[in-house]
């Protein structure tokens, strides 16, 4: 198991956000997260990075495990490709990068 994920709610204000949102993701599975806008999935993904803390379950991650995100709008990118521009801001990519080559 990489990650596990046992939200039982998210509040915004007075709006349910999140309820009962469950699932489990295994080594080499590929997933894709869906839905309107509105619908809770930045917040989802803010909740698996750490950056929300205030809801109500459990977030289980394989020791070493880093969850990243990355904006939904990149600017000022004209000389690099998305790639490189996403690596250059996962923290410590370029001290970590040996264990990948």
């Amino acid at each position: 198991m990489l990650l596990s994920a046992n939200n039982e709610e998210k509040y915004m204000g007075n709006k349910l956000l999140l309820q009962d949102a469950t699932f489990h993701v295994q080594e080499h599975q590929k997933i894709a997260l869906i839905g309107r806008n509105g619908a809770g999935k930045s917040t989802l993904f803010h909740i698996l990075t750490g950056d929300d803390t205030g809801f109500v379950g459990t977030i289980e991650a394989r020791k070493g495990l880093r969850v990243l995100a990355t904006a939904q709008e990149h600017h000022d990118f004209d000389t690099t490709t998305a790639v490189n521009y996403i690596l250059d801001h996962v923290p410590d990519y370029y001290s970590l990068q040996h264990i990948l080559d």
